[in-house]
Protein backbone atom coordinates (compact mmCIF):
# COMPACT_ATOMS: atom_id res chain seq x y z
CA UNK A 1 0.00 0.00 0.00
CA UNK A 2 1.00 3.44 -1.07
CA UNK A 3 0.92 6.60 1.79
CA UNK A 4 1.09 9.79 0.62
CA UNK A 5 3.41 12.27 2.44
CA UNK A 6 0.64 13.33 4.90
CA UNK A 7 0.00 9.76 6.01
CA UNK A 8 3.83 8.95 6.70
CA UNK A 9 6.05 9.86 9.64
CA UNK A 10 9.76 10.25 10.15
CA UNK A 11 9.83 9.34 13.91
CA UNK A 12 13.62 10.19 15.45
CA UNK A 13 14.63 9.64 18.61
CA UNK A 14 17.11 12.22 19.65
CA UNK A 15 19.43 13.30 22.30
CA UNK A 16 18.71 16.76 21.47
CA UNK A 17 15.42 18.82 19.05
CA UNK A 18 15.46 21.68 16.33
CA UNK A 19 12.42 23.54 16.06
CA UNK A 20 13.51 23.48 12.64
CA UNK A 21 12.73 19.66 11.94
CA UNK A 22 8.91 20.05 13.05
CA UNK A 23 7.57 20.32 9.41
CA UNK A 24 9.18 17.27 7.74
CA UNK A 25 9.75 14.87 11.40
CA UNK A 26 8.58 14.81 15.04
CA UNK A 27 10.93 13.36 17.96
CA UNK A 28 10.56 11.91 21.31
CA UNK A 29 12.89 10.24 23.99
CA UNK A 30 12.97 6.55 24.75
CA UNK A 31 15.13 6.25 27.64
CA UNK A 32 13.41 6.21 31.04
CA UNK A 33 15.24 5.91 34.30
CA UNK A 34 12.90 5.00 37.99
CA UNK A 35 9.93 7.09 38.48
CA UNK A 36 11.45 10.45 37.73
CA UNK A 37 10.01 12.22 34.74
CA UNK A 38 12.47 12.37 31.88
CA UNK A 39 12.82 14.24 28.84
CA UNK A 40 9.43 14.46 26.64
CA UNK A 41 7.46 13.70 24.73
CA UNK A 42 7.65 9.67 25.34
CA UNK A 43 8.51 7.47 22.55
CA UNK A 44 5.13 5.44 23.11
CA UNK A 45 2.93 8.12 23.94
CA UNK A 46 3.78 9.66 20.38
CA UNK A 47 3.72 6.64 18.57
CA UNK A 48 0.00 5.55 20.04
CA UNK A 49 -1.03 8.93 18.57
CA UNK A 50 0.20 8.65 15.27
CA UNK A 51 -2.57 6.52 13.50
CA UNK A 52 -5.39 9.03 15.17
CA UNK A 53 -3.99 11.64 13.20
CA UNK A 54 -4.32 9.62 10.03
CA UNK A 55 -0.38 8.53 10.00
CA UNK A 56 -0.85 4.91 9.55
CA UNK A 57 3.16 4.30 8.18
CA UNK A 58 6.37 5.35 9.32
CA UNK A 59 9.92 5.04 9.47
CA UNK A 60 11.95 5.26 12.19
CA UNK A 61 15.54 6.17 13.26
CA UNK A 62 17.65 6.32 16.40
CA UNK A 63 20.54 8.86 15.12
CA UNK A 64 22.35 8.77 18.68
CA UNK A 65 23.62 5.50 18.25
CA UNK A 66 26.50 4.79 16.23
CA UNK A 67 25.88 0.95 16.22
CA UNK A 68 22.46 -0.98 17.01
CA UNK A 69 22.92 -2.35 20.53
CA UNK A 70 20.67 -4.77 21.82
CA UNK A 71 18.23 -2.00 23.80
CA UNK A 72 18.02 -0.29 20.84
CA UNK A 73 17.08 -3.26 19.10
CA UNK A 74 14.54 -4.46 21.36
CA UNK A 75 13.13 -1.36 22.28
CA UNK A 76 12.94 1.02 19.63
CA UNK A 77 12.64 -2.77 16.67
CA UNK A 78 10.32 -4.50 18.46
CA UNK A 79 8.57 -3.28 21.50
CA UNK A 80 8.03 0.60 20.03
CA UNK A 81 6.70 -1.33 16.77
CA UNK A 82 4.01 -3.28 19.08
CA UNK A 83 2.79 0.32 20.84
CA UNK A 84 2.69 1.41 17.17
CA UNK A 85 0.90 -1.58 15.29
CA UNK A 86 -1.54 -1.97 18.62
CA UNK A 87 -2.64 1.62 18.17
CA UNK A 88 -3.61 1.54 14.27
CA UNK A 89 -0.51 1.69 12.91
CA UNK A 90 -0.10 -0.27 9.49
CA UNK A 91 3.57 0.02 8.56
CA UNK A 92 6.38 0.26 10.85
CA UNK A 93 10.39 0.81 9.45
CA UNK A 94 13.23 1.13 11.42
CA UNK A 95 16.41 2.42 10.15
CA UNK A 96 19.37 0.74 11.07
CA UNK A 97 22.35 2.30 12.32
CA UNK A 98 25.21 2.55 10.25
CA UNK A 99 26.76 -0.31 12.38
CA UNK A 100 30.30 -1.73 10.92
CA UNK A 101 28.92 -0.75 7.23
CA UNK A 102 32.26 0.57 4.78
CA UNK A 103 30.46 4.42 5.15
CA UNK A 104 30.34 3.98 8.92
CA UNK A 105 34.11 3.23 8.44
CA UNK A 106 34.73 5.66 6.17
CA UNK A 107 32.92 8.70 8.00
CA UNK A 108 34.79 7.70 11.27
CA UNK A 109 38.05 7.96 9.30
CA UNK A 110 37.64 11.28 7.54
CA UNK A 111 36.38 12.89 10.78
CA UNK A 112 39.62 12.11 12.69
CA UNK A 113 42.04 12.77 9.30
CA UNK A 114 40.13 16.11 9.15
CA UNK A 115 40.96 16.95 12.90
CA UNK A 116 43.64 15.49 13.61
CA UNK A 117 45.80 17.24 10.58
CA UNK A 118 47.34 20.17 12.41
CA UNK A 119 48.64 18.23 15.27
CA UNK A 120 52.12 17.94 15.30
CA UNK A 121 54.35 15.57 17.52
CA UNK A 122 56.60 16.74 19.51
CA UNK A 123 59.81 14.20 19.57
CA UNK A 124 61.13 14.35 23.35
CA UNK A 125 64.42 12.82 24.51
Amino acid sequence: MGYTRREKAFVVFLPWYSSALRSEWTHSYQSRFGREEWLKPYADAVLQGLPQQGIKAINIISPAFAVDCLETLEEICFELKDVFVEAGGEHYDYIPALNDSDGQVALYQELITSNTRMWTVKNER
